[in-house]
């Protein structure tokens, strides 16, 4: 009897563009893995079983996540496992503009963040 479920949207938007094997070079398809786990069990440490602040699920909970299998030989990976795979066969081109882009991620949240931080003080002024 399953008492609760979490799933995981890790990697959502990763699994939009196209990811070949490492194998046999076939575009891999994203699947739904599920477990349950019983949150007693040794397992259990495994797992994240909170939902809130201090609140934790017990008893049999189902976990799902996504992963990428290939269609022709079967091989599955984690999408830690083939990001790793991925930025460890980059040549120095595809390295560079990873790089940038990664760049580009940390200036764009800086900035989000300085906007959000003087909306909220522009607001606080204003009351």
């Amino acid at each position: 009897m399953i008492h609760g479920k979490k799933k995981s949207l890790k990697g959502s938007l990763y699994l939009k563009t196209p990811h070949f094997c490492p194998k046999c070079k076939t575009q891999m398809q994203p699947i739904t893995v599920k477990k349950t786990v019983d949150s007693r069990s040794s397992e259990a440490k495994q797992y994240d079983f909170s939902i809130k602040r201090g609140t934790h699920m017990v008893g049999n909970i189902e976990f799902s996540w996504n992963e990428l299998k290939c269609p022709c030989c079967d091989y599955q990976l984690s999408i830690d496992e083939m990001q790793k795979f991925e930025l460890d066969n980059m040549d120095a081109d595809q390295l560079k503009k990873y790089e940038r882009k990664e760049k580009i991620k940390v200036a764009l949240f800086k900035v989000g963040f300085i906007i959000f931080a003087l909306i909220l003080l522009i607001a606080l002024i204003n009351k």
